[in-house]
């Protein structure tokens, strides 16, 4: 039994796939453990990579199976850093649902992308511990959400308050507007999956939850006084 109450052998996928090494698991576990998501992003491009390497002529069972293993690596990691056992298992249930109503192997690539993120930035909402609520529980929404839409309507009815007070609690409590913190949380998970994905800028604009690239394009620019193909470009020369 794992930490996350599943068995282990619940899931074994097809009979030749071949989960990856004990060494390259345990990067990924460093990665989610320090919150370091640059590492974690590369880990998974390079985990992807070796999948599609070996199980290029394998079947999308083959990639579910891996994903599901993956998956019971992320969750065990989480709970190891203070994720509940049953918050662990709610999230390894969404996710298991999802990658069995994938269809290809594209979108199989990014939910894994998104299955790191989310554990992660468990490890990130530890910052949130010197903010009041309900500014912190706020934060902590916005860390864990990085690939979800969100809205300051829909932050303000989360913690039972009006936009323009909540507004108001977080310019004061960190100094900038909700909608900036917000933004410029996507742009740091859109600069390390330029720097350490495959993904394409249209891809990470989807994944992130912008309405299209066009507009992606002008946030990152707004951030970082670069576009995204400058970002990408300027991070393969160094």
């Amino acid at each position: 039994m794992n930490h996350t109450g599943m068995d282990e052998n619940t899931y074994m996928g097809p009979a030749h796939y071949s989960h990856p090494s004990f060494i390259f698991e345990r990067k990924l576990l460093r990665a989610i453990q320090s919150g370091s998501e640059p590492e974690a992003i590369a880990a998974v491009a390079a985990k992807r990579q070796m999948e599609q390497e070996t199980l290029s002529e394998d079947t999308l069972d083959a990639f579910r199976s891996a994903l599901s293993a993956s998956l019971t690596l992320y969750a065990d990691a989480a709970v190891v850093l203070g994720l509940s056992s049953e918050e662990a298992r709610r999230l390894t249930e969404t996710f298991q649902k999802r990658i069995h109503t994938l269809s290809t192997r594209k979108a199989l690539s990014a939910l894994e992308y998104e299955m790191a993120l989310k554990f992660l930035n468990y490890v990130k909402c530890a910052r949130t511990k010197k903010y009041k609520f309900p500014v912190s529980k706020i934060v902590a929404y916005i860390y864990e959400n990085a690939t979800e839409r969100i809205t300051l309507h829909d932050l303000a009815e989360m913690v039972h308050l009006s936009p323009d007070y909540l507004s108001r609690l977080f310019l004061e409590e960190l100094g900038v507007h909700i909608t900036d913190f917000i933004l410029a949380n996507k742009v740091e998970s859109a600069k390390n999956l330029l720097e350490f994905s495959r993904m394409t800028v249209t891809e990470i604009a989807a994944f992130l939850q912008f309405c299209n690239a066009a507009y992606f394009s002008s946030v990152f620019k707004k951030y970082t006084d670069q576009t995204p193909y400058q970002y990408r470009k300027a991070f393969c020369r160094s």
